[in-house]
């Protein structure tokens, strides 16, 4: 069975309340009213005039905790309806009187499941807990969702940890990205030294330096051949000299 924090089902709860007004942790007067005391892990009120509702949640995340506890009770004297939320199947609904209900949290899906919906309470509202409220928690900047500061810090410390295997896992990844390239780079250097001897030997052999469209089909059509390039220049140079040399001959004989 996964584990499941208390933390986890309170946000949860303010999912489900994200419309009314939702707070964790909440005391039912100010703190010196001592024996009297008691601490609600989850208040949810209905922003309405008409039909006011103020559900309380109790959570257990353990059957030693449910079972140990019977403070929840008094509960009832502050809220119209009082609905226990527990990881699924940690109670049964038949180990709560009729009028609690009973809430189930699948810790896979992070959702919530009414196995019983709990009965109304007429209750007198609580001016005293509202107003503990006001007073006390409408300014509230601490983190809403833990019970102490020690299970914020565990929290925070195993964020701390997941954040760092991730920036582990990134940085392995960029390692290896940034070798990759580094090679490649090599790789295209080598490339381009490559090409630049293959230029000079081209220009060796009557190829023009600069590349051009149809550079290619030029070579091809050059090794086609059983003569290299610049000496098939040459002879036709010397072609077109002997033509002109027996032309100017022919014509002084002529004249003779």
């Amino acid at each position: 069975m996964v584990k499941v924090k208390a933390h986890e089902i309170k946000h949860a709860l303010a999912e489900k309340h994200k419309s009314d007004f939702f707070l964790t942790e909440v005391k039912n007067g100010p703190t010196h009213i001592s024996n009297d005391l008691y601490i609600m892990d989850g208040l949810a009120i209905k922003k309405s005039w008409v039909n006011p509702l103020i559900t309380g949640y109790e959570i257990k995340v353990s059957r030693n905790d449910f079972l140990q506890d019977e403070k929840w009770t008094a509960y009832k004297h502050y809220c119209h309806r009082l609905d226990f939320v527990v990881p699924s199947g940690l109670i049964k609904p038949d180990e709560l009187p009729e009028d609690i209900g009973l809430i189930y949290y699948n810790p896979e899906k992070r959702t919530l499941n009414t196995r019983r919906k709990g009965k109304i309470f007429n209750i007198e509202m609580p001016y005293e807990m509202l107003y503990y409220i006001i007073m006390n928690r409408l300014d509230n900047i601490q983190h809403p969702f833990f019970t102490s500061k020690r299970e914020y810090f565990e929290e925070y410390v195993v964020d701390k940890v997941n954040s760092r295997q991730l920036g582990q896992k990134v940085s392995s990844k960029l390692i290896d990205e940034v070798a990759r390239l580094e090679q490649e780079n090599k790789s295209l250097k080598r490339e381009n030294a490559n090409l630049a001897d293959i230029a000079k030997v081209l220009r060796k052999h009557g190829f023009n330096s600069h590349f051009k469209w149809g550079f290619a089909r030029d070579i091809d059509e050059a090794l086609s051949t059983s003569l290299p390039p610049r000496m098939e220049r040459d002879l036709k140079e010397m072609k077109d000299i002997s033509e002109r040399l027996y032309d100017n001959l022919a014509k002084k004989e002529t004249v003779i």
